[in-house]
């Protein structure tokens, strides 16, 4: 058999896309396995390590019948999942409420700040931290002075008020509110949504038969999926980890693979270095996928294990 990780053609999940409905129960063993590993290397040998990183969501799938290979896949790190992003909307969650900050320009004096302050409509100034360095301009110059940044205290409602009338001084450098920032593991891979077995919030998927027809949408069960998203709000992985697959083959130069296959550093299965498995079937170093039957079945599953993330393409592994 070649054990083998990648989506082929464009990374697809049956797996994933199978009738939620019916699948609710037991959101498929390859989802939950592939999610304890975390994010690691395809990597191609004789039996198979593949890292559980690849997710895909595409209606084809099943047991293939071409010839075995063995390749093995190093899922490296399945992609930067995790982002923190500051709340942009301005709702009572957006910032944090009675705090503004502030920062002054260089010389101005504490008597000033305490002036321009209370004028604005603060009750109280603390200093934050140490002092920090503007941002770099493309006129800048390396002696510009560090700022100190200020938390204000003023009234709960009045922040956005305060912070325009901060912002009218020449003296000011900058004046916001303090922002909440939320990280969020969800990856921004475009077919991300259809990986219900990551995270199914009760999206409609398209079902899927014994014999392998997909048929009309079916909508899933909230919270029915293997928790990834938790699990990403934790850790991502390490490229360290590598695992194998035993299956067709793997397509190790599809674009949302290939950052994560694995590379012989050669020596290893007797193959040379920059190969990524083996194909037992031709007695060779090269795994490459060769199933028809199923469109590259072995692709299909390594991209459920070890799909790049976050990638703005494809799935997530």
């Amino acid at each position: 058999m070649r054990t083998a990780g990648a989506p082929s053609e464009g990374l697809s999940g049956m797996d994933c896309a199978n009738n939620p409905q019916q699948d609710s129960r037991h959101p498929r063993r390859a989802g939950s396995i592939r999610r304890k590993a975390g994010r690691v290397s395809l990597a191609t040998i004789a039996v198979a390590a593949i890292v559980p990183t690849g997710l895909s969501a595409n209606p084809r799938g099943g047991t293939s019948r071409a010839g075995a290979a063995s390749s093995s896949l190093a899922v490296g790190e399945p992609s930067r999942a995790l982002s923190a992003r500051p709340t942009s909307r301005q709702t009572p969650d957006a910032f944090r409420p009675g705090v503004v900050l502030v920062g002054f320009r260089a010389g101005v004096t504490g008597g000033q700040r305490y002036a321009i302050e209370h004028a604005a409509g603060a009750a109280s100034a603390s200093f934050l931290g140490p002092s920090i360095r503007p941002a770099p301009r493309r006129s800048t110059s390396s002696s510009r002075t560090f700022i100190s940044p200020l938390k204000l205290t003023v009234p709960s409602s009045q922040e956005l008020a305060i912070v325009n009338r901060l912002r009218q001084s020449p003296s000011v450098a900058y004046a916001e509110p303090d922002y909440l920032m939320h990280a969020s593991a969800t990856p921004n891979d475009p077919s991300f949504p259809l990986q219900w077995g990551s995270s199914n919030i009760g999206q409609p998927i398209a079902s899927q038969g014994a014999d392998e027809k997909v048929g009309a949408p079916a909508p899933g069960t909230p919270g029915a999926d293997d928790r990834a998203l938790a699990a990403w709000g934790v850790s991502t992985g390490s490229r360290s980890i590598v695992i194998g697959e035993a299956d067709t083959g793997i397509d190790y130069n599809h674009p949302d693979l290939a950052a994560n296959v694995w590379s012989n550093p050669g020596g290893i299965g007797g193959c040379a270095a920059g190969t990524h498995g083996y194909n037992i079937v031709a007695s060779s170093c090269n795994p490459m996928d060769d199933d028809t039957a199923y469109g590259g079945h072995g692709s299909h599953v390594a991209g459920i294990m070890g799909a790049v993330g976050n990638n703005g393409a494809g799935v997530a592994g």
